[in-house]
């Protein structure tokens, strides 16, 4: 349970919606924002050539770099 949960159950709470109900409606809340995001980004990632594996591999490098600094 995230921060954005707990705060839109509460704001729900003080409208008098059910726990139960107000905790259903943030996960589907939270996913209907954050999935459209999670697939632009991988399009993006995509339409560069890129994928996550290679992502991953030159931020561990440029923190590895960094580290040594």
């Amino acid at each position: 349970m995230g921060s954005s949960q707990l705060f839109t159950i509460l704001a729900l709470s003080l409208f008098g919606v059910e726990k139960t109900v107000a905790a259903g409606f943030s996960i589907v809340y939270f996913l209907t924002l954050t999935a459209p995001l999670w697939v632009i980004g991988l399009f993006a990632i995509s339409a560069a050539g890129m994928n996550l594996s290679t992502l991953r591999s030159e931020a561990a490098a440029l923190r590895h770099d960094s580290a040594l600094s």
